[in-house]
């Protein structure tokens, strides 16, 4: 059950190259919000079509200390001055800052349920996301959208940088909601940006978001007091994902590199505005007369509460 069509996805890839316009000189807009999304590492990369290889993929690349071994998204804010406000940049994303992840699998047994579980995280910095960028663009494992806003956007959003910062929401990493203030991980913090500035489109959410029930008996740990599932469990699994009628959990989330391969498609199946770094390619969007969302423009940023005692809050993509 992955809450996109494959198909769709499938007709952009075989799209003939020859319908993209690769530009020689590149766009600048005053004021822009650039997504990155960074693909799992090959060769394995990941999937969400089963558990087992899920699982299999995730632990391998960890395991042999991949950088970005489950993919990677961040954003970039560029906007002008104005008659109020200087000009402003910002880059970055959040990332975990321990190893607690490794610590439930082989101490606590709780098998698939760490995809519930949060552990520290923080605001990563400029020149920690660029390093991954310039790496990707050389070996072409990089896109992106770099879109043209309005520039009270654009300054709007630089605010809500600050408010994430202020207010904590970055010190929790894991699949839940950033805009419920309950933490965030990188895909559901980039994309938040989007949310915000009233910049997510149908084609973004059938094509990036996963969205799996996760059978109970795969689940220890806190959540499943009683059923342990080591890692002799998890490298085995080869069972689909649960049926309606067995206990279950479900979540859903936007995936980098369900990004990845979409935008990636996009560059080669449309008329559009294409740009190049390195071996990658990414999308110019002129967005300029987007509205965004009223949470923004009147400085609340958030949706609502935390949900922190409910499934609600791994159903990231619900915004």
């Amino acid at each position: 059950m992955i809450a996109r069509s494959a198909l769709s996805v499938l007709v952009l890839i075989l799209a003939p190259v020859a319908s993209a316009q690769t530009t020689g000189d590149a766009v600048v807009f005053d004021d822009e919000l650039t997504l990155w999304a960074i693909p799992a590492p090959l060769p394995l990369g990941m999937t969400w079509r089963r558990p087992g290889p899920l699982v299999r993929r995730t632990i391998i690349n960890e395991a042999l200390d991949l950088s970005r071994g489950i993919g990677h998204a961040g954003v970039r804010l560029s906007c002008a001055a104005t008659s109020e406000r200087p000009a402003a940049h910002w880059q970055g994303s959040v990332r975990a800052t321990g190893d607690e992840f490794r610590g439930m699998i082989f101490d606590d047994k709780a098998g698939m349920g760490i995809l519930f579980a949060t552990v520290p995280g923080r605001l990563e910095r400029e020149d920690e996301l660029q390093a991954s960028l310039d790496l990707r663009a050389r070996r072409g494992r990089l896109t992106w959208l770099r879109m043209g806003v309005p520039s009270e956007t654009c300054h709007a959003l630089i605010d809500y940088v600050a408010a994430v910062d202020a207010g904590d929401v970055n010190a929790q990493y894991g699949f839940v909601r950033p805009l419920y203030q309950e933490g965030a991980g990188c895909s559901a913090f980039s994309v938040a940006f989007l949310q915000l500035a009233g910049l997510v489109e149908p084609w973004m959410r059938e094509e990036w978001v996963f969205d799996v029930p996760i059978p109970m008996e795969l689940i220890g740990g806190e959540l499943n007091p009683g059923n342990p599932v080591g890692l002799g469990r998890l490298m085995t699994i080869s069972r689909g994902w649960a049926r309606p009628d067995e206990p279950q959990l479900h979540l859903n989330g936007w995936e980098p590199t369900f990004m990845f391969h979409s935008i990636r498609a996009r560059t080669l199946a449309y008329d559009a505005r294409v740009e190049q770094r390195g071996r990658a390619t990414g999308l110019v969007l002129d967005r300029r007369d987007q509205v965004p969302s009223a949470a923004l423009m009147d400085g609340s940023f958030f949706s609502g509460e935390p949900a922190l005692d409910s499934e609600e809050r791994f159903l990231t993509a619900e915004e």
